[in-house]
């Protein structure tokens, strides 16, 4: 072998690598396993972008009973009250539906159940005022009392985790397909 030939060998052998590398992970990538049944790992934990951040959202379920498991709350992780500071966080639950998502009721504000549709609430939103204090707004974005019996906000102050509790939940776990959080500005 000539000696030109032996010094271009590493850059040959590195380039030929690199696209190995690269169209496996575009097949990788484009790889669909179980058709368009929804395999998910780690169910029910989300990752969302908000406020320039992340919050990370951990739903909390009931014991489960006759194969329902009732969504009875979330955790949020991440909310960084600085970087929301005057924003509303609302979150949205969905069920896949075709041919549109359908938007599940979260909670009812009666303790008469089953619940009639009237009193069922379906978004859960957040204000954090100037100040970075997070409150419960209703979707008139007027503030929740501390004291409600239909959903309770707790922090975690050694952790910044927000908890959240529904005392009369209307959907089930295995209903949940998809998490929507939206945010904007707010009055506070």
């Amino acid at each position: 072998m000539r000696e030109e030939d032996r010094s271009r060998t590493p850059l040959i052998l590195g380039l030929v690598l690199l696209l190995v590398a690269g169209i496996g992970s575009t097949l990788a990538a484009n790889i669909s396993i179980n058709g368009t049944n929804r395999i998910e790992f780690g169910q029910g934990v989300y990752t969302v972008a908000a406020c320039n951040g992340w919050i990370q959202i951990e739903v909390a379920y009931g014991e489960t009973v006759n194969g329902s498991s009732p969504i009875s709350g979330f955790v949020l992780q991440g909310i960084d009250t600085v970087q929301c500071a005057s924003s509303t966080l609302t979150f949205k639950f969905f069920k896949a539906t075709n041919p549109n998502p359908t938007l599940l009721p979260l909670y009812a504000t009666t303790s008469d159940l089953p619940a009639n549709e009237s009193s069922k609430v379906s978004q859960v939103s957040l204000a954090v005022d100037s100040f970075g204090n997070v409150l419960l707004v209703d979707p008139n974005f007027t503030p929740i009392e501390d004291d409600s019996p239909y959903i309770s906000i707790s922090k975690d102050e050694a952790t910044s985790n927000f908890t959240l509790g529904f005392s009369y939940p209307q959907s089930n776990m295995e209903d949940l397909d998809n998490i929507t959080v939206e945010s904007g500005p707010n009055g506070l």
